[in-house]
């Protein structure tokens, strides 16, 4: 299969920018992490693991990938080896497998956030409170809390339901993954951390200056990068 080093243009560059980026734009689900996990003191820990595992286990399937497939790569690689024939029939049916588990893995993590924040909307977030109430088994809110049960069914499966249709509508993950680095991935991992380190710690000199490059360069890539997903 015909591979090359570098890209054929700056357009592709762009769209590569985005793609990366995707992978590592899990921020919004740290706090949802954090407050699950049975010892919190070791979240910067697990982070840092996490990352580099999730750096090499891209890296590593991004070159074999590219390395099979060349340039007739698509946009995942394990659509590209069930296109292809001539692999153990085991092959097909493990991929099939394991790429069925991805969503039923990440779908609650991606789901929580929001539906924690449509829930604050609403006025029904659990808090401490309400669990107490739940607890004394106070009748006179029995019907309420009924309600407030049904309410939040409803939100998880408006949300979860969301994303089938988005994945429906837009099937190209290439473009998705693109647009939602490139655009959302940019603000969350660089521009915000990088503006909120500014404004609460105050770094000065050459420490500063570094926070500033990134911050422009950061929306620089960001937009040039959305604007590239979105037009090519």
């Amino acid at each position: 299969m015909p591979t090359n080093l570098y890209p054929k243009d700056f357009k592709d560059v762009l769209l590569a920018l985005g793609i990366i980026m995707g992978p590592f734009g899990g921020h919004a689900i740290f706090p949802n992490l954090k407050s699950d996990m049975r010892h919190p003191d070791k979240f910067e820990e697990t982070l840092r693991t996490t990352y580099a595992v999730t750096f090499l286990t891209d890296t590593t399937m991004a070159l074999v990938g590219f390395a099979m497939f060349g340039l007739l790569v698509k946009d995942e690689v394990t659509k590209s080896v069930l296109t292809t024939p001539g692999y153990p029939k085991f092959v097909y049916i493990l991929i099939c497998i394991m790429v069925s588990i991805v969503p039923l893995a990440k779908t609650p993590l991606n789901a929580g956030p929001i539906i924690n924040i449509i829930e604050f909307i609403f006025g029904i977030a659990s808090n401490s409170q309400s669990t107490a109430a739940e607890e004394d088994g106070d009748k006179s809110n029995d019907k309420k809390q009924i309600g407030v049960k049904i309410l939040k069914i409803i939100i998880k499966l408006f949300v979860n339901g969301m994303f089938v249709f988005v994945s429906i509508i837009y099937p190209k993950f290439d473009r998705i993954i693109g647009l939602s680095g490139a655009s959302l991935c940019s603000i969350i991992c660089i521009i915000l951390p990088c503006s909120f380190y500014l404004k609460l710690c105050k770094p000065k000199g050459n420490q500063r200056l570094k926070y500033y490059t990134a911050i422009i360069l950061g929306t620089f890539f960001g937009i040039t990068a959305t604007y590239a997903a979105i037009v090519f």
